[in-house]
């Protein structure tokens, strides 16, 4: 990149440095919006995963360190217990939790998922059984034809013909038919054809001392349009407003037009 500013590759510097009075400004509500950072859509899980390095990177605050947790926080401090069945062998207990067994199957609901489904009528199953050729089949005589075809094509590499044809004797003293002839005649031009004319036009003595008309010297004059820089030229697009000077910005501003 060409630039009259000395450029240093590698930091976070602007090529233009900020003035004091941008520093200093007071942003709009539409800048503070615009500033703000965007909000990081994660999973619950990787968000638990998240607040637990925090804590464990960040220092908890004095006051919340000595601070009596409430009833519901110890409840839900508190690990799930497992759910005993009254009749299971004492020996082999399976564990089971409260939804699960109130949401188990009955027994016949599980007889019915247990039944596999029966398959379509129309379905018709794989050949087992596997197709013997027969001995009139393997000892019976090939026509010659089939014979010929089944031999693989054998491609010439000197496969072409010279562009020159020579035209046979019989060719040469046949007589066309009247059809031949009526397609061998040329085209023919219609009627009232003008072929072009090469040689430039002359205007005649009363058309160069004609006088053109009002009408005919608008037409003929140039389209002349203003530059786009007079049409859109406003002296004041540079110019600091007053309150630009005077403001303030925040402090994410601030924090964004520092140095790197």
């Amino acid at each position: 990149m060409n630039s009259w500013r000395p450029v240093t590759w590698g930091n976070q510097e602007p090529l233009v440095p900020i003035s004091r009075s941008a520093l200093r400004a007071i942003p709009s509500q539409r800048i503070l919006t615009l500033a703000e950072p965007k909000p990081v859509y994660i999973d619950e899980a990787t968000q638990l995963l998240l607040r637990l390095e925090r804590s464990r990177s960040a220092p908890a605050e004095s006051s919340l360190r000595y601070k009596d947790p409430s009833p519901r926080i110890v409840q839900l401090a508190e690990p799930k217990k497992p759910l005993v069945l009254e009749n299971a062998n004492k020996n082999f207990q399976v564990t089971y939790s409260k939804e699960v067994v109130e949401s188990a199957l009955s027994e016949d609901k599980l007889i019915r998922l247990s039944t596999p489904s029966c398959l379509n009528r129309r379905f018709e199953p794989d050949r087992t059984n596997i197709t013997q050729v027969s001995r009139a089949a393997l000892y019976g005589d090939i026509p010659l034809s089939v014979d010929r075809l089944s031999q693989p094509k054998n491609h010439r590499q000197n496969n072409y013909r010279d562009p020159v044809w020579e035209i046979s004797k019989a060719t040469k003293h046949a007589n066309p038919s009247s059809r031949i002839r009526e397609l061998a005649r040329p085209k023919i031009l219609p009627e009232g054809f003008q072929m072009q004319r090469i040689e430039p036009w002359r205007p005649v003595a009363r058309s160069l001392k004609a006088i053109c008309t009002r009408r005919v010297n608008e037409l003929s004059k140039p389209v002349r349009r203003d530059s786009m820089s007079n049409c859109l030229y406003n002296p004041d697009a540079f110019k600091v407003k007053k309150s630009a000077l005077t403001g303030r910005i925040s402090e994410r501003m601030e924090s964004l037009a520092q140095k790197g």
